[in-house]
């Protein structure tokens, strides 16, 4: 792969994109309007206020419930609150998930339901569109439904609790617009859930993945995903990853800190 030189930049903020592909298409109209897009517009007051007082709901519930981790094998009692203060999406997060379905609205996948918050950021963004969210935990799945259907409702959502490896094989038969990785946070069941969804994709899909740096093992696979035949395009937000696969694109890669 050739390597770019010093960029320069299309406007002041995009300076904060590093490129780590060829030089094509640092002033590629694309990229340019999804940097616009995804990162320097901010969630519309009405569903801002929906996720802050969801967000409020969260941090104040110190009940407990059983949590059952099926990826780091962690189980035992949790407070809510000590699980949303560690585990739940954070606001960039969030807006970048949000921005990008309201942009580019269509059937979207999320694997690992967490307490809801993620979700509650994809359903409101593209409210005529199937949200599919998947949680292995019950009582976790169970609080999450709770909430989402006090806030939101679930007119756009299918909230599924199960093994994500047990819906793969039905999921393969959708498309879909977007799908948000973050289940189980290893190596193998990353790559292994992006293999099982690939004929999902469609040129203009997003592939986001969570905590692409919060082990060795995630970062390797992230490494690892960015390199896969049809990958057109990777953004390193940090602690998150997009993957795109426009086939008009040649392969660029870059690290942006929103």
């Amino acid at each position: 792969m050739v390597k770019s030189d010093s960029l320069h930049s299309v406007s002041k903020k995009f300076e904060h994109f590093i490129k780590a592909g060829n030089a094509h298409s640092l002033h590629s109209p694309f990229l340019f309007d999804l940097y616009n897009k995804l990162v320097k517009s901010n969630l519309p007051l009405p569903e801002r206020e929906v996720i802050q007082n969801l967000r409020k709901d969260l941090a104040s519930n110190h009940t407990l419930i059983q949590k059952k981790d099926f990826g780091t094998g962690k189980n035992g009692e949790f407070k809510v609150s000590s699980m949303y203060k560690s585990g739940a999406c954070d606001p960039i997060s969030g807006k970048l998930l949000f921005n990008t379905r309201r942009n580019f609205p269509g059937k979207a996948l999320e694997l690992g339901t967490q307490l809801g918050v993620a979700t509650a950021h994809l359903a409101l963004a593209d409210p005529e569109n199937l949200l599919i969210s998947i949680e292995a935990c019950p009582e976790t799945h169970h609080l999450a439904k709770q909430g989402l259907e006090e806030r939101i409702g679930l007119g756009n959502l299918r909230l599924i609790n199960d093994k994500v490896e047990a819906q793969l094989d039905a999921l393969k038969a959708e498309k879909f617009s977007l799908i948000y990785f973050d289940a189980n946070h290893s190596k193998e069941a990353t790559l292994n859930y992006a293999n099982a969804l690939w004929s999902t994709r469609m040129n203009d899909s997003f592939w986001f993945f969570d905590d692409i740096h919060w082990s060795k093992g995630m970062t390797q696979a992230w490494e690892e995903l960015k390199t896969w035949e049809g990958v057109r395009y990777s953004v390193d937000f940090g602690k998150m990853g997009l993957l795109g696969f426009r086939e008009e694109m040649l392969p660029q890669h870059y690290r942006l800190r929103p």
